[in-house]
């Protein structure tokens, strides 16, 4: 809960919305080169693109519905990569709704950003597990309602890059991520408590296409587009399935190389 505080600045989930929502990032901004020799820092905010599960409708409802809904979305979020060595970095990144995710990338192939020139192919496989939890509090009238979220998941990605010029690099791949949330949410109206309870677990999978502006010690911009399908279930009794939802993902983000 303190790592995801800090890298959102403390933004928890949306005070503006009485739903209960989670999403799922098509968007990582994992690029197929490393960021160059141990110590090597890239840090970044980034607009997200997700596929977002709505699993409470109204948290102040004497009876909310907890038939999961799907569609696209984008939110605001952070991230940071580090190099252990030249060809191994760890990452870590969070959005608003969404978990925590913090995992570890190894370049198989090229050189890393730092060292890399025109003409450098590169490959790189990443994985990350998700992990964190959201607490809000929401007053409608005299209705108050207490929600929390349970993360956690995991997310894997093979990436493919080409450096186009010293200061353009290409790069896509597939990924996979499945995300399990667990939430409660207890509304109290003139002393009367009613809890509702619900779990659920989504996949979001795909394939990414990004570009990425700069080099090591600048400031760098990526942008990037993921054909996602996603999906979110309903475990709690009785199940309930999603459709599988298709998106064209847009993100963005700009960041710093130190």
């Amino acid at each position: 809960m303190l790592l995801r505080w800090i890298l959102t600045g403390g933004l928890l989930i949306s005070a503006s919305s009485c739903a209960v929502l989670v999403d799922m990032p098509s968007n990582r901004f994992l690029t197929s080169e490393t960021p160059g020799d141990t110590g090597k820092l890239q840090l970044d905010v980034r607009a997200i693109g997700v596929q977002e599960a709505e699993i409470i409708d109204d948290v102040t409802s004497s009876s909310p519905d907890t038939t999961p809904v799907i569609r696209e979305n984008s939110v605001f979020g952070v991230g940071a990569e580090l190099a252990l060595h030249h060809l191994i970095s760890v990452y870590g990144y969070t959005g608003v709704d969404t978990p925590a995710y913090i995992g570890a990338k190894i370049q198989l192939i090229g050189a890393p950003e730092e060292r890399a020139s025109q003409g450098n192919f590169s490959v790189a496989i990443a994985g990350a597990m998700a992990f964190g939890d959201d607490d809000e509090a929401t007053t409608s009238g005299d209705i108050t309602a207490d929600t929390s979220v349970d993360y956690s998941g995991y997310e894997a990605a093979v990436l493919i890059g080409y450096r186009m010029r010293e200061s353009a690099l290409i790069y896509f791949g597939p990924y996979i991520s499945e995300t399990n949330a667990e939430a409660r949410n207890t509304r109290t109206e003139s002393g009367s408590e009613t809890l509702t309870e619900v779990e659920g677990e989504g996949t979001n999978q795909g394939v990414t296409l990004g570009l990425k502006f700069g080099r090591s010690n600048a400031i760098y911009f990526q942008i990037e587009a993921a054909y996602s399908k996603a999906q979110w279930t309903r475990t709690t009794a009785p199940e309930v399935e999603t459709e599988e939802n298709e998106e064209v993902n847009i993100g963005a983000a700009i960041g710093i190389s130190i």
